[in-house]
């Protein structure tokens, strides 16, 4: 797992795509995740591990607030969330 340089989930992903998924922390090389259009209502705080993240896309789900833990993504570059039901940032 610690080779996954993209992950990109399709459309109609679960929504217990975290608890079907290897742990985050395995994920060393991860540089781009694309959530979009995958039905997500939250994101889990898991999120914050993935050390490596450039570009995070969640774009066309229904989250209504992000966790706080995606402030330890220090390599983050891009974080697009577009067409969601953000309350709160």
């Amino acid at each position: 797992p610690s080779t996954v340089w993209k992950l990109r989930a399709s459309e109609g992903c679960p929504q217990h795509f975290w608890a079907t998924c290897t742990d985050a922390q395995q994920w060393t090389a991860l540089f781009n995740l694309n959530l979009s259009s995958s039905g997500l209502v939250s994101l889990p705080s898991a999120i914050g591990q993935l050390a490596s993240l450039h570009v995070l896309r969640l774009n066309h789900n229904k989250l209504t607030s992000l966790p706080q833990e995606l402030g330890q993504l220090s390599e983050l570059e891009v974080l697009s969330v577009n067409h969601n039901q953000l309350t709160t940032l």
